[in-house]
């Protein structure tokens, strides 16, 4: 179903948080902007939706495909996989201090991105 205040799709068992933490970083849904160990950064929306989608799954590996359909909301098969990679790449150099070696989001290769709550195992 689709969130009545995005467009971000979620589930029906989601709900949706004002405020996500984990680790040093602060997701503030009503200012979308987050707060990160470089500051508070403005979000652009799709940036935003993928964050917090990320951070309301933390510890699980999900997939760009999986990112096609619930934040972007396209259909199964549909999308490209590099615009995946190229959001994530542009909103690591937002919030972190050295995104080369990203502290919040990992890249599981042939798998998909993961946000550890305990950071990198």
């Amino acid at each position: 179903m689709k969130c009545p205040h995005c467009n971000m799709y979620i589930g029906a068992d989601e709900h949706l948080q004002e405020s996500l933490t984990v680790r040093n970083y602060t997701l503030d849904w009503h200012k979308r902007q987050i707060t990160s160990p470089r500051g508070t950064v403005n979000l652009t929306p799709v940036q935003f939706d993928l964050l917090y989608y990320l951070m309301r799954h933390t510890d699980e590996i999900i997939s760009p495909e999986r990112l096609l359909q619930t934040v972007w909301g396209y259909p199964q098969d549909v999308g490209n996989k590099e615009g995946v990679r190229v959001t994530i790449c542009q909103l690591r150099k937002k919030i972190e201090i050295n995104h080369t070696a990203s502290s919040l989001i990992t890249t599981r290769k042939g798998h998909g991105y993961i946000v550890l709550t305990k950071g990198e195992i």
